[in-house]
């Protein structure tokens, strides 16, 4: 049977116009796509209502009232507190021994002399009313005796009665002269075996109350209190310092031991290039933070300002509220916080400055825009802003 089939050829125009069709639609539909995804590909937060603490950040110089403790003797160091912790004043922090004294020994010798000096100390109470009693009896007859002899007028027997008495009385001094020679010698010896455990065994107490620290920075003499206003903030923030580890098992005379910071009292020295548009008056209380993420607030006073001939102003800071590793750090990065800001709040990654200008990028009708703002609050993580109105699109940064 024959296939009647006929194929059917479109003339070369046509098929040439149908070619271009398809390729522009596929063109069209990949535009489309590209152009979609492109944009549904940006990932945006919608704009809020919100506050902030706006926040000048600043670097600081701790000062406190800090001793650093240092051992009297070379010996093993043995610490009864770990760091950070608060003691009393007078509280044994730590104790050194002498490992050429044997104080094991020492200690057990001790132990025998004290209790020979309770029992001579017994055996001569007892004594002494023994004796007592027998030159009661003594005294009483020789008495007895030379009144007799006053009544017959004897007085030669009263002459030789009286040296007798007077024999009598100096006996008396001298009973238990053997064994008081005996207590004094234990009291003695025992003098000298707790002057020997002093030499082989010292006990470190803290000088003051305040926290217990292990970390040295050498400037613990030099930044104090007391010599506030003669500290130049400029320069301790340029120079190089750290601290150091002297926490240790076996210790040289001279050495440092522990160190007590006061935790009640302390200060924040600081300058300022160029005046903030904040109330920064002596007297002031303000509120400041570490400039870490969720730093406690604290509240400081504001102890002194200080205006140089340079334009520079040193700012003192005195609080008595701890910043995270409070006795481990002498330099400080903080911030003072401002009162309340309100309005549009968005995340400071977001806002972007595009040629001196502060701006962000917003998403409207899949079309992005630069949008300039008005910063009027910022910390360390956000931004309130004006020139955004609430639940636009801004488009956050790519990471």
């Amino acid at each position: 049977m024959k296939n009647t089939k006929k194929l059917i050829k479109f003339p070369r125009k046509k098929r040439f116009f149908l070619r271009k069709t398809i390729i522009g639609l596929i063109i069209i539909i990949l535009t489309f796509i590209a152009y979609y995804n492109f944009f549904e590909s940006e990932k945006t937060i919608l704009a809020e209502y919100g506050s902030i603490k706006s926040a000048y950040p600043l670097d600081g110089i701790i000062i406190r009232e800090e001793q650093v403790v240092k051992s009297p003797i070379t010996g093993q160091l043995k610490y009864l507190v770990n760091k950070n912790r608060r003691v009393r004043y007078g509280e044994t922090v730590a104790v050194i021994t002498k490992p050429s004294i044997d104080l094991v020994f020492l200690e057990n010798r001790l132990r025998e002399i004290e209790r020979r000096i309770d029992d001579l100390k017994t055996f001569e109470k007892a004594d002494d009313k023994k004796n007592t009693e027998i030159l009661d009896q003594a005294l009483n007859k020789k008495l007895e005796l030379i009144i007799s002899d006053i009544e017959k007028g004897d007085f030669f027997g009263v002459i030789k009665k009286k040296e007798e008495l007077l024999t009598i009385l100096n006996k008396g001094k001298h009973l238990g002269l053997n064994q008081n020679d005996s207590l004094k010698q234990a009291e003695i010896e025992r003098e000298m075996i707790l002057n020997e455990l002093k030499k082989g065994k010292i006990e470190l107490k803290a000088p003051f109350s305040g926290i217990v620290s292990f970390r040295i920075d050498g400037l613990e003499d030099l930044l104090k209190p007391e010599k506030l206003q003669q500290i130049n903030p400029e320069k301790l923030l340029e120079a190089n310092s750290g601290f150091i580890d002297i926490k240790k098992e076996e210790i040289k005379a001279g050495e440092p031991v522990f160190k007590i910071v006061n935790n009640f009292n302390y200060y924040i020295v600081s300058y300022l290039e160029a005046p903030i548009e904040m109330d920064i008056k002596e007297g002031n209380y303000i509120n400041i933070s570490a400039c870490k993420p969720e730093s406690p607030e604290i509240k400081a006073k504001v102890y002194k300002v200080i205006n140089s001939d340079d334009g520079k102003t040193v700012l003192i800071l005195q609080t008595d509220q701890m910043l995270p590793d409070f006795t481990e750090i002498r330099k400080i990065c903080f911030q003072i916080l401002s009162d309340r800001i309100w309005g549009i709040k968005l995340p400071l990654e977001t806002v972007i400055n595009r040629n001196g200008v502060n701006g962000v990028w917003v998403l409207e009708n899949k079309v992005k825009t630069f949008k300039q703002i008005n910063i009027i609050g910022q910390n360390a993580d956000s931004v309130v802003v004006e020139g955004i109105k609430r639940w636009e699109k801004i488009i956050l940064p790519n990471n």
